[in-house]
């Protein structure tokens, strides 16, 4: 609908390449993470039709995508 668009500084902001994003995307299932670190490479990813956040197991490769969605007290 009407959402204000507002200027941004270019000098504030960063410009990543394709390829910095995939290496960026991979997933090491051999290395250590912080939870939140993990959530935010999986939600910084999950937006089709674009690649997703990605791992490799037993030779193939898996695409990992998440929906979070904020849950009422029970």
């Amino acid at each position: 609908g009407d959402i204000p668009r507002l200027p941004q500084d270019p000098a504030r902001g960063s410009f990543h390449r394709a390829a910095e994003l995939e290496e960026a995307s991979h997933i090491d299932l051999e290395k250590q993470y912080r939870g939140r670190d993990l959530i935010n490479l999986l939600r910084a990813r999950t937006f089709p039709p674009h690649p997703a956040a990605w791992f490799v197991d037993g030779g193939e490769t898996f695409e990992v995508r998440v929906e979070i969605r904020k849950v009422e007290k029970r």
